[in-house]
């Protein structure tokens, strides 16, 4: 987003001035979360909400955005198709597509990954939905449905985008690019014109509101962690005050972004961060993929009924070889040497960071879910909780030692409370006996004189 707002000033920026912009794009995109009354002098109108300082009104505003960024790129896909027809400033618009292989045979395993990388995260946003699933409305049938949608769409527009930009743009000035092929592809179509300008602001606006998107869903993700005692603080975690917005969560991602903006040189803070995001990311879903089939196997042998959406095994089996490739490969050196990969410091270091991020998490679990309970005498359960739309949610539950027989005597695996039959409530509440003549209550008979009161001395 830095990027397309300095291009559109007409020159390029020095590092801090990038690094500025940037910071400033996401502090101005974290504040869209949190009403506030007076912003460096900016008033905001939280009263009549004008703006976006809220998470009701950010979710509007994202999906707003969303709408102008597929509007920008079904602009990007016609103007490429009217390239390829001729008669614009464009010069053989079909140079690009002659030779499709051209440099194929010195790809390597190292590009490869990169690429891959990219991929993963043009396509990375869709997993916000999941993030605030229990703010949608049927999320299972939702998601089912509309994430496959998506999906699709965005495939099918990315796919006719970038035959659009290898129309317009020749390829030693993609690959040369960095994230500025947006702007490439409008000044070659439109030269140098004010409305160039204009559609970099449009780029820049799409930035905007991925960023919007993506902070909400990582905000909830560190809520849940906070709600469910996995952070400690944890009134710092969920309280909403005083402005109805998680400001804990907010306040440690703008944080770390703003530190990785600040530390990593201004050219590949972008990648730097990228990279790092997928790579610890991928280790996870790895993890993930293999507990599905440890789950299913407890759930099997507890005799709990099947879920109400269940992922096919082809699925589950790719996603587990993909995150073990996303794994190992980045460690691939690239053929340039060391410090020839796609940032100026050593290739790898962004692996290295993600697994002194893994073992600081390992570390972190080990300590709250086995040393904190066994120093202070409790067991973890999970307990499954009923809301009033009819929704449900697992919580962990602090159990002291002294009532774990209990609790697992009336709860099954899944956390759900074993409700007493009607005679076993009699035996508890009024100290009454049950012969054995009466054992079979189902049967619906009621044998006489079996049941005897107890006389209370």
């Amino acid at each position: 987003m830095a990027n397309y707002l300095i291009a559109i000033s007409g020159h390029s920026g020095t590092d801090w001035q990038i690094k500025g912009t940037a910071l400033a794009c996401y502090s101005l995109a974290t504040l869209c979360k949190t009403p506030t009354q007076d912003l460096g002098g900016f008033y905001v109108l939280t009263k009549s909400k004008a703006l976006v300082f809220n998470t009701k009104y950010a979710y509007w505003f994202s999906n707003g955005v969303g709408i102008v960024k597929v509007c920008t790129i079904l602009f990007v896909i016609i103007t490429g198709f009217v390239v390829l027809g001729g008669g614009t400033r464009v010069e053989n618009p079909t140079a690009n597509f002659h030779d499709a292989w051209s440099g194929s045979k010195n790809a390597s395993a190292y590009g490869f990954t990169i690429a891959l990388y990219r991929i993963i995260f043009s396509y990375g946003g869709y997993n916000n939905a999941f993030n605030v699933a229990n703010e949608v409305k049927n999320p299972v049938r939702s998601l089912k449905i509309y994430a496959t949608v998506a999906l699709t769409t965005v495939y099918v527009l990315y796919m006719f985008a970038n035959v659009a930009f290898f129309a317009a743009v020749p390829k030693d000035e993609l690959e040369n690019s960095g994230l500025t092929a947006a702007s490439l592809f409008f000044k070659h179509v439109f030269g140098d014109s004010g409305a160039v300008r204009g559609l970099n602001f449009l780029i820049a606006l799409s930035s905007f509101g991925n960023m919007i998107a993506v902070i909400i869903g990582l905000s909830r993700c560190i809520r849940e962690c906070g709600r469910q005692g996995v952070l400690p603080f944890t009134r710092f975690w969920v309280s909403t005050k005083p402005f109805g917005t998680p400001l804990g969560p907010y306040l440690v991602i703008w944080s770390l972004t703003a530190l990785m903006i600040l530390a990593v040189p201004a050219g590949d803070a972008f990648t730097f961060v990228n990279d790092l995001g997928i790579f610890p990311t991928a280790a996870f879903d790895l993890a993930m993929g293999i507990g599905l089939y440890v789950v299913r196997w407890r759930r099997k042998k507890a005799n709990l009924p099947e879920p109400e959406f269940k992922t096919w095994h082809v699925v589950i089996l790719f996603n587990i070889c993909i995150r073990i490739y996303l794994l190992v490969m980045p460690w691939y050196p690239p053929e340039g040497g060391q410090y020839a990969g796609d940032v100026s410091f050593w290739y790898a270091t962004y692996a290295v960071t993600g697994i002194g991020i893994l073992l600081a998490c390992a570390g972190y679990y080990w300590l709250w879910a086995f040393l904190l309970p066994k120093w202070k005498g409790y067991k973890l359960r999970q307990e499954l909780v009923s809301f009033d739309d009819g929704a449900q949610s697992n919580q962990l539950r602090k159990i002291p030692n002294s009532e774990v027989a209990e609790w697992d005597a009336t709860h099954d695996a899944a956390g759900r409370r074993i409700e007493p039959s009607a005679a076993q409530v009699q035996v508890q509440q009024k100290g009454v006996r049950i012969s054995s003549e009466d054992s079979n209550s189902d049967t619906g008979k009621k044998a006489p004189n079996t049941i005897q009161e107890h006389s209370h001395v």
